[in-house]
């Protein structure tokens, strides 16, 4: 069994994952994709990351 690497693309409104070889090759991709929620109507939501 050949050796692998897997990539995830977390967005907004969805996830893909992507399955390569060790040499490049691309294996396989598929993406997720999920709702999106805001708590007020035209209201823009930004993410708060704290360090």
């Amino acid at each position: 069994m050949g050796k692998y690497l897997l990539a995830h693309d977390l967005g907004t409104s969805g996830n893909k994952a992507t399955l390569f070889s060790t040499e490049g090759q691309l294996i396989a991709s598929c993406t997720y994709n999920y709702d999106v929620y805001y708590s007020h109507s035209g209201v823009k939501c930004s993410l708060l990351i704290k360090y």
